[in-house]
């Protein structure tokens, strides 16, 4: 909201440079799962990133806000990842079709799950934001 492009835009930039050298470190010992982690890493980088930045255009500002929202989102994406990984050392002889597909369903119902568990505030008023839409 500060009309600055570019700051976002450079993020993206280390971020995706991040996903792309650990991709190239992590395709071949973990297979399809070592995308995922890399891309979470790329992610990672880019959210810390933009957080450090803010932190200093803004100060304290927000700060109790976004750290523990930040802190819950990176424990359910550890527990999505951590399934997705486990899933694969179980089925290394899948083909990537069913890796891929076993894989975003086992993801997905485990950040939903981990979402669930920790019950953080955005969650509960998502179904308020969707009702009451303009």
């Amino acid at each position: 909201a500060q009309r600055d492009m570019w700051t976002p835009l450079a993020a993206a930039i280390v971020g995706l440079a991040a996903n792309a050298g650990a991709s190239l470190l992590l395709l071949k010992p973990l297979g399809h799962a070592g995308l995922a982690w890399a891309n979470a890493l790329g992610v990672g980088v880019q959210v810390i990133l933009l957080m450090l930045i803010a932190k200093r255009r803004l100060g304290q500002a927000g700060r109790w806000r976004v750290g523990p929202s930040a802190m819950r989102a990176s424990a359910t994406s550890f527990v999505m990842g951590a399934a997705v990984v486990g899933l694969g050392r179980l089925m290394p002889d899948a083909t990537p079709f069913v890796a891929s597909l076993t894989g975003t369903i086992t993801g997905g119902v485990a950040f939903v799950l981990a979402t669930s568990l920790i019950g953080p505030p955005e969650l509960r008023s998502l179904p308020r934001l969707i009702l009451h839409r303009t």
